[in-house]
């Protein structure tokens, strides 16, 4: 574990969904840049996005369980990852500012899964201290939602990265008391 400003970072590698082809495609399909059809601020984000959250559609369903389970395993706790996941699709050196997500919703931790990183493909930066990481396919992220963080803009201007990201929050169910 990393430690940025008192906060963990959380790596795992060599984890894989089963349906990630299916993901990728959808992502790749749907995405856009269409500021209408997504609750990003573009001028932030420099790459195509797919909110399926927006309209009910359950694509990322099955695998928001699968990211639940894993964040509340790496965490020691119980944690819940809110239905807003969204994909974002990266090609020809795209890149996204620095920026944190703090202010949404009992946020505690943010995650990135990477379906697609080619070797070039932009590293993901935390500010405080500055720290790079090279994706990698299958590569899971967790870190506090306070921490800023960006994409750098790929070095080879061919290589994809396509990847979920998700906001989790603790999932304090009520204390029963025996009857």
């Amino acid at each position: 574990m990393i430690t940025l400003s008192k906060t963990p970072l959380i790596l795992q590698t060599e984890f894989e969904l089963e349906d990630k082809d299916f993901l990728i495609n959808v992502i790749r399909e749907k995405a856009t840049r269409d500021q209408s059809k997504t609750a990003i601020r573009l001028n932030v984000a420099y790459s195509k996005i797919y909110q399926p959250w927006k309209e009910d559609i359950p694509d990322f369903e099955p695998c928001r369980q699968v990211f639940t389970a894993k964040i509340s395993e790496m965490l020691k706790g119980k944690y819940v990852c809110k239905r807003d996941l969204w994909g974002l699709d990266y090609e020809n050196g795209e890149g996204t500012s620095m920026h944190d997500h703090a202010g949404t919703n009992n946020n505690a931790f943010s995650a990135i899964y990477y379906l697609v990183a080619d070797e070039g493909c932009g590293s993901l930066v935390f500010g405080n201290p500055w720290i790079e990481i090279e994706p990698k396919p299958g590569m899971f992220i967790v870190f506090d939602c306070k921490v800023s963080h960006g994409v750098l803009p790929a070095v080879n201007e061919k290589a994809k990265r396509t990847c979920i990201a998700m906001n989790a929050r603790f999932d304090h169910e009520p204390i029963r008391l025996p009857e």
